[in-house]
């Protein structure tokens, strides 16, 4: 969870020359409902009440517009309460706090790191590296900042930039440090992969893959074909188009591992950077490589439609399942050979990734009923209408994600549940 730095809380200084007595009178009343409105802001702020004191130093900001207290007081406020919504995952609000509070301080390290580190969280990686590499040239010792930089130099494909930031982290503190340590390794590993890989390219895609591999050039060709057919696809269904292309990058089993960490049963993934398919033998795999890409793939649409704002895993991966052809008769079948209704897992559970989940049943069971619940929604409201929550999502009205359900689809979530529940039988 990120943290904001000290409040810098600054009582008022003196105003400066003297003025006519009238305007000494309305100049004082001022003054004064100014010093009274920046204690109580700052109050507000140690009480952590921080959209109330936005509101008070805003007010005194309007007496004194260019009292620089007023305005660090308010940029505090503003970078608390953009802080705050980062942690809640409320991406839109967090940049509606963030950049008035950058306005106030263009300078501050602080300020510029946490719309450095939102800006990663969107998906605006190359605006994510400028805000980062600015707060670290003014602040070198905020490792987060580092840290941050170089997942943004990972997402802009800049692997050797991507090492030094993370080396620089791991040699100031290597203790508690396993997650990004692996991160390293496997982008050292990318690395040595990418100067033997191939590439293929299209207008918005490329492939990359072992280029001393037979046919390599037959399969780039083949998989650019998935990526635009796809593409195609899926932004037709969801009612959104990305600007923003992505690089596919199909491994070996082994080399999949190094580079993904992933369970045994995970045949591709998407990390906000880069599809990665494991593939044996395109050949015979060809289908099963193309459902993979077309999976993957909606998980990229879905990320920039939701503009980096969390996604519950149940929707993510029941509308690629969706997408990739995986029918609601192959689901419910699924889910009766898995014990049924009876054995559904609550949608809390499916919140975040599968990958917590201990049995190769239970990964199944979560598949098949995150597509069956999906394709109970498309039926509803049509997959436009899923694309709709998606996009809600990313700036979610007032109750957050369940208000927007209740938007979209006219009923809450679990009259939903329960509905498509009714239709599986015991």
């Amino acid at each position: 969870m990120l943290k904001t730095a000290l409040l810098l809380l600054v009582a008022l200084g003196v105003l400066g020359p003297e003025r006519p007595l009238a305007a000494q009178t309305g100049a004082k009343e001022a003054r004064a409902e100014a010093v009274r409105l920046n204690r109580e802001g700052i109050g507000l702020l140690e009480a952590g009440q921080y959209r109330e004191a936005v509101a008070v130093l805003e007010a005194a900001r309007q007496r004194l517009p260019q009292n620089e207290s007023i305005l660090k007081n308010l940029a505090s406020a503003y970078t608390h309460l953009g802080v705050e919504y980062l942690n809640a995952g409320r991406y839109a609000d967090a940049r509606r706090a963030l950049d008035p509070a950058g306005a106030l301080d263009p300078a501050g390290a602080r300020i510029t790191y946490y719309r450095g580190f939102l800006a990663l969280k969107q998906g605006d990686y190359r605006e994510s590296a400028r805000l980062l590499e600015r707060s670290v040239a003014t602040d070198p010792d905020n490792l987060a900042a580092w840290e941050s930089l170089g997942h943004a130099r990972y997402r802009l494909d800049e692997l050797e930039a991507t090492l030094a930031a993370w080396r620089r982290v791991l040699e100031r503190e290597p203790e508690g440090r396993g997650v990004l340590a692996d991160c390293l390794a496997r982008a050292r590993a990318e690395l040595g992969f990418r100067r033997i890989a191939a590439v293929g390219r299209s207008r918005l895609f490329q492939v990359r893959l072992d280029g001393t591999r037979p046919g390599f050039e037959w399969v780039a060709s083949e998989v650019l074909q998935f990526l635009e057919e796809g593409f195609n696809q899926v932004c037709a269904d969801l009612g959104f188009y990305p600007r923003e292309g992505v690089t596919v990058v199909l491994y070996s089993d082994q080399d999949f591992e190094q580079a993904t960490g992933a369970h045994h049963w995970v045949g591709g993934t998407f990390d906000g950077a880069r599809i990665r398919i494991k593939v044996r033998d395109f050949s015979r795999q060809r289908a099963a490589v193309r459902r993979a890409v077309v999976h993957e793939l909606t998980h990229t649409v879905v990320h920039q439609l939701a503009r980096g704002a969390p996604v519950p895993a149940w929707i993510n991966e029941g509308i690629a399942r969706y997408e990739e052809g995986i029918t609601r008769e192959d689901a419910d079948r699924t889910l009766r050979r898995l014990g049924g209704a009876a054995a559904l897992f609550p949608l809390a559970k499916l919140e975040r990734s599968f990958t917590h989940l201990s049995g190769t049943n239970d990964v199944q069971r979560a598949y098949a009923q995150s597509g069956s619940f999906t394709h109970f929604l498309v039926e509803m409201k049509s997959p436009r209408g899923v694309g709709r929550f998606l996009e809600r999502l990313g700036d979610p009205p007032v109750g957050g994600a369940e208000a927007a359900f209740r938007e979209v689809f006219g009923l809450g979530l679990d009259e939903a549940m329960a509905r498509w529940r009714a239709t599986l039988g015991e």
